[in-house]
């Protein structure tokens, strides 16, 4: 008698126990997958170069001497990353007298989470 007593709780301990597993899966998982849309990103060697040799060939030199060329180099890349579909500004500063620019340029969704791009 105990014994059947014994398999009858512990057959009803292992109910409880899967039911509650089962309860458990059904509140903290997704009964149909998310969708998450990832747009592709393109890129294209080719314009890459492209953009590295007018940058190192047309945009010469680039120093605090030249501050017109400066001014061409930081035109150009304003208007490449509007024509990307960017957020842009400016970043004015001065130094020793002359007032210089960076380019900045916002893309993608307005998160906490940043990646930041720096070049010169």
């Amino acid at each position: 008698m105990r014994k059947r007593l014994a398999k009858r709780m512990l057959l009803s301990a292992l109910i409880v126990f899967g039911l509650l597993a089962m309860l458990w899966a059904l509140v903290t998982q997704p009964l149909f997958p998310i969708s998450r849309t990832v747009s592709a990103v393109v890129v294209d060697p080719a314009r890459l170069e492209a953009h590295v040799r007018m940058l190192a060939e047309r945009f010469v030199p680039r120093d605090e001497a030249h501050p017109r060329m400066l001014d061409r180099t930081a035109a150009y890349v304003r208007g490449e990353f509007e024509q990307a579909g960017g957020i842009v500004s400016d970043q004015p500063y001065e130094l020793e007298g002359e007032w210089y620019r960076n380019v900045i340029a916002l893309f993608g969704p307005d998160t906490e989470e940043r990646i930041v791009v720096g070049a010169h």
